[in-house]
C-alpha cells in the first residue's frame, strides 16, 4: 500500500483494520470507519477506564445493562469521556483538519458522498420523521430517513465516503480537537439538524467541554 509516495507494509495495513487513512496536509491519520457504539463504550466501562455516559435525556442511548441500542452510537458523553475511551483503545479523538479531510477527500467534496444535496437515503438528519414527531418545524429533506433519533452505525451505505467512512454527516455530531486554537468542536451534524450546512464539510460548532447531549458522540483516530 502506497500513501503520499510512502510504501506502508501490508502487515501494518492489517493492523490498522477498521481504520481509514485520510490525508491531512502531509500527515496521514487513521480515522475509524464508524462512530463508537454503546456496546463498544460499555467494554471500556467494564474495564474501569471509562465512566458511564449521561442519562438525563430520554434520547440518551446508554442503559446500565446491555439493551437494544448497543449498535447505536454512544451519545450524551463529554469531551473528556470521549477522549478517555479513545486513549483506552490506544487512539485519540479526531482532529478538526482530519474530519474535514475525511469528508472532503481528494476531490474537495461538499459532503462525504459528493456534492449532491442531502437526502433520506444518504444520512440520518431531520427529515419528515423529525417534523412528524414534533422535533422541529422544518426538515432537511421531505422524505423520512427512518429514524427519529440515532440510527445503528453504518445504516446509510449510500452516504459513506468513497474511502469507506460511515456517518461523517448526520447521526451524531462528533467531538473533534482543534490543535491550532486549543478549542473543542463538534463536526458533522446530527439526527436533529435541518440545515444542510451543518452536515457539510464546513459544518462546525463550538460546544462546552462538559456538554452531554443526545446529539453528540464521537469516533477515534490513530496516527500510523
Amino acid at each position: 500500500w502506497i500513501l503520499d509516495g510512502e510504501r506502508i507494509p501490508m502487515a501494518r495495513v492489517a493492523a490498522l483494520m477498521a481504520l481509514v487513512c485520510v490525508a491531512c496536509g502531509r500527515q496521514a491519520a487513521g480515522v475509524d470507519r464508524t462512530e463508537v457504539t454503546v456496546g463498544e463504550y460499555r467494554e471500556c466501562v467494564k474495564a474501569g477506564k471509562c465512566t458511564e455516559p449521561g442519562r438525563q435525556w430520554k434520547t440518551c442511548n446508554w442503559s446500565p445493562a446491555a439493551g437494544s441500542r448497543e449498535l447505536h452510537p454512544v451519545n450524551c458523553v463529554t469531551h473528556d469521556q470521549a477522549a478517555a475511551y479513545c486513549a483506552w483503545r490506544s487512539k485519540r479523538l479526531v482532529r478538526n483538519d482530519e474530519h474535514t479531510a475525511a469528508v472532503s477527500g481528494n476531490a474537495s467534496r461538499r459532503y462525504p458522498w459528493g456534492d449532491a444535496l442531502p437526502s433520506a437515503e444518504l444520512l440520518n438528519a431531520c427529515g419528515a420523521e423529525c417534523v412528524a414527531a414534533g422535533a422541529g418545524p422544518t426538515s432537511m429533506f421531505g422524505a423520512s430517513d427512518g429514524f427519529v433519533t440515532t440510527a445503528p452505525r453504518g445504516s446509510y451505505v449510500a452516504g459513506q465516503s468513497s474511502e469507506g467512512v460511515f456517518d461523517l454527516s448526520g447521526n451524531v455530531a462528533e467531538w473533534v480537537e482543534d490543535p491550532t486554537t486549543g478549542s473543542s468542536l463538534v463536526r458533522g451534524g446530527s439526527f436533529a439538524d435541518a440545515d444542510a450546512a451543518d452536515v457539510s464539510a464546513a459544518g462546525a460548532h463550538a460546544v462546552s467541554l462538559d456538554a452531554t447531549l443526545p446529539t453528540i458522540g464521537f469516533r477515534c483516530a490513530r496516527s500510523p
